[in-house]
């Protein structure tokens, strides 16, 4: 059966939604002497740098043009059906863009969202296999997939593998998935089974990140807890 994009995240998921570039020249020494290799150095590092710069602006664009297939074209009613078959054309697009460009940040992304269209397709195993590959890469993507696993794996009720996911977000946050969010998904989750732990990370949040919405989220989600009979 088709999974509709938005059925692929959690409630939590929507509420909390790369790399950093740096790169330096050393000092120069004695320009008279050495000149014709600092020029040769300078070319060599601004050459690499366009390089690395139109990559990621090809990447990006691919993204773009893939997603936009996704989503099917504006106004038009998404059948189960439609979406279906737009996330199938996407595919090929996704494919296409993190296989040249799998090393950037937009071709990272592009294969993190390959992985969602596996699952509106159907493919589980699938989709499976590529959010791990993308965990394995590294990047901001990183986040995005361990969070994505652990929303697989709690749908099949593995919710030992959900946790691990969860606990690994946590210990590797990412600019598109901070610490406090997963902080929060990990006590949802411990919530279905032990509330003393979920309780436990609910207060970690408030302690940690005083005076902010989310904070203000552990405390409302914590009274919510407290309040609901403990199931026997």
């Amino acid at each position: 059966m088709a999974i509709k994009r938005q059925e692929l995240k959690s409630d939590e998921f929507v509420s909390f939604l790369d790399e950093i570039y740096e790169w330096y020249l050393n000092r120069q020494h004695e320009v008279l002497t050495y000149g014709s290799v600092i020029v040769a150095a300078a070319l060599l590092i601004g050459g690499v740098y366009y390089v690395h710069q139109h990559r990621e602006q090809q990447a990006s664009n691919g993204l773009s043009q893939a997603l936009q297939t996704q989503s099917g074209q504006l106004g038009s009613p998404q059948t189960p059906a439609l979406e279906k078959e737009n996330a199938t054309k996407a595919q090929k697009q996704l494919q296409a863009v993190f296989q040249s460009y799998g090393g950037t940040p937009a071709g990272k992304l592009a294969r993190y969202d390959y992985a969602l269209t596996q699952l509106q397709t159907g493919d589980e195993a699938g989709a499976e296999s590529t959010l791990k590959q993308v965990v394995n890469k590294g990047g901001a993507a990183a986040g995005l997939a361990r969070i994505a696993l652990a929303n697989l794996y709690q749908g099949q009720n593995h919710l030992d593998l959900a946790r691990k996911e969860l606990q690994d977000a946590v210990a590797h946050p990412t600019p598109l998935t901070p610490k406090a969010e997963s902080l929060m998904l990990l006590a949802q989750l411990e919530g279905q089974q032990d509330r003393a732990a979920a309780a436990k990370l609910y207060q970690q949040v408030k302690t940690e990140y005083p005076n902010t919405q989310i904070a203000d989220l552990a405390s409302e989600k914590l009274q919510q807890l407290n309040q609901t009979p403990a199931q026997q």
